[in-house]
């Protein structure tokens, strides 16, 4: 008998498995939506979440909005230009300059990841705001729906955790809010796959004809691994039932969870909280030497591991690590140390990326044997 008084008309409405009516809300002039669940007990809508409503293709800038800090969360080689994803935007250099600075949502332009995909076709990005993916393919912008979970609905920590598109030769998936779904290029949908059914997925590749999964049984990881009784990520691989990968000795919390896979052929790489590099193959999860901690990683085109090591600079990984050339380096970060590292490779060049304290972000590229700052402009 109760009577609420809401915003704007709903959109649709549905009932959770908290007592309540969850319903979703469009604002006057289609400005945006309002996810919220009208509680019987309060009597009122009680709001879980605002999305703003995103244009299909961006705001193209000239340069970054003044006083706005740069801060960088990824980076990648596409269609002949260096694609850094960044708390401004996504910023696009050409030839050693930055050429636009790409904004979707002026009120909230923070980019959390990109990546490409394996035919080198497609540029992906996920927005901090909002539960979409944005993708460029022969020169057009277009937006699509994150999948929708089995438990029809994300929670605040999946969205914190973050979306992130890990591939190999031939596919690529995407990977979020435990969940995995391999993208159909053909037929432009996703596959939802099937992943363990114990533990939190965090990473999902196909490693020598198995599906690899990095599966989290800690309930407070944000606690960090140097205590004894923590619960250590496992490795599964399905063949064709879960089976967990013996990992002798081991025992890890992997990194933030959108930076801590990376595949190369016949070895899933993960980069644990303590900076250190594991190798998982059909057999067993083992420790790799390494130079030094390591602040990221990824996988090149020739199927190397390339991985950066702070003090010690950046590596590549074949019969040994060899050196490819020293970090950059700045006051800035020999007081503060490391926060965020972005690395990618294409074709022999490299692009890396770190932001540290309050201090400006920082880009770099490494081609022919010369390392040139991108950002901030020479």
């Amino acid at each position: 008998g109760q009577t609420a008084r809401l915003p704007g008309r709903i959109a649709t409405e549905t009932r959770g498995r908290d007592a309540g009516l969850y319903v979703l809300i469009a604002r006057r002039g289609g400005e945006g939506v309002r996810l919220g669940r009208f509680s019987p007990v309060a009597g009122a809508l009680l709001t879980l979440a605002c999305v703003r409503h995103q244009q299909s293709g961006p705001s193209v800038l000239k340069a970054v909005p003044p006083g706005q800090r740069v801060a960088f969360t990824g980076v990648a080689f596409f269609d002949g230009a260096v694609y850094a994803a960044s708390t401004a935007g996504l910023l696009e250099f050409r030839d050693g300059r930055l050429k636009s600075c790409l904004q979707w949502n002026p009120k909230d332009p923070v980019i959390e990841s990109l990546w490409v995909s394996p035919d080198g076709k497609e540029l992906w990005l996920k927005p901090a705001a909002g539960l979409s993916l944005t993708r460029l393919s022969d020169g057009r912008w277009e937006s699509t729906a994150i999948p929708s979970p089995k438990a029809g609905y994300y929670t605040r920590g999946d969205a914190l955790e973050g979306f992130r598109g890990i591939g190999d030769d031939h596919d690529w998936w995407l990977v979020g809010g435990g969940h995995a779904w391999r993208r159909d290029g053909q037929g432009r949908s996703w596959v939802d796959e099937r992943v363990p059914s114990s533990g939190r997925l965090l990473g999902f590749a196909r490693v020598s004809g198995l599906t690899f999964a990095l599966v989290r049984h800690e309930l407070l990881p944000m606690l960090g691994s140097d205590r004894s009784d923590f619960q250590s990520d496992t490795v599964e691989a399905r063949d064709p039932e879960w089976r967990a990968i013996p990992q002798p000795g081991i025992r890890f919390l992997a990194s933030y969870p959108t930076k801590s896979v990376a595949v190369t052929p016949g070895a899933m790489f993960i980069r644990t909280e303590k900076g250190e590099l594991l190798r998982a193959t059909s057999r067993v999860l083992e420790k790799v030497p390494a130079p030094g901690g390591c602040d990221a990683m990824t996988a090149t085109t020739n199927g190397e591991l390339l991985g950066s090591f702070g003090d010690q600079g950046v590596a590549v990984l074949r019969e040994h690590w060899i050196r490819l050339f020293d970090r950059p380096d700045s006051a800035e970060w020999k007081t503060w140390g490391f926060r965020e590292v972005s690395i990618s490779e294409h074709g022999g060049a490299i692009a890396w990326a770190a932001y540290v304290g309050s201090a400006p972000g920082s880009l770099w590229i490494w081609r022919e044997q010369v390392l040139t700052r991108l950002w901030p402009s020479p």
